[in-house]
């Protein structure tokens, strides 16, 4: 007999981008959990062309996105916001990576979502945290490596 997952029954709005919303998406997925990807109509996620190349798509999308339903919205416009307010109103997490302020441009903001369904728990990944000086810096590994000094430890 299989236990059901622990996650089973969940569902995950991922409006997130790059690397680490990936591997949230394919952990979240590992557990049992409905992950919906939300990609611009216009690009799709980054992952979907950097290389490795597999067919015509990142060979990264394809082994962190495995199990993973996507749609398209254009969250910029007011009818692709307005789109995804009506999935939040039937989700259970929401994982975005946007700069802080981004979403609230969309009216799309922390405290909108959360009015549309008081049970949303929101992930926001972001680099360097919500508020303070270093709010709207973007990061990712090798910058945060870089930033705390493991880098001088390489030989030259």
């Amino acid at each position: 007999m299989n236990a059901p997952l622990p996650l089973e029954g969940t569902v995950v709005l991922d409006v997130s981008r790059m690397l680490p919303g990936a591997v949230l998406a394919r952990s979240l997925v590992d557990l049992g959990a409905r992950v919906i990807k939300v990609e611009d109509p216009h690009s799709g996620d980054p992952m979907r062309v950097t290389p490795p190349i597999v067919g015509g798509i990142g060979a990264g999308f394809l082994a962190f996105f495995r199990g993973v339903e996507s749609v398209t919205l254009d969250l910029k416009s007011p009818a692709g916001a307005a789109a995804l307010r009506r999935l939040v109103r039937h989700a259970d997490v929401l994982v975005e990576s946007f700069r802080p302020g981004t979403l609230e441009r969309w009216d799309l903001g922390h405290d909108r979502l959360e009015a549309l369904n008081s049970g949303l728990v929101i992930v926001s990944l972001s680099s360097f945290g919500l508020e303070g000086p270093d709010s709207g810096r973007i990061g990712h590994d090798l910058i945060f490596v870089a930033e705390t000094g493991l880098l001088s430890w390489l030989p030259a």
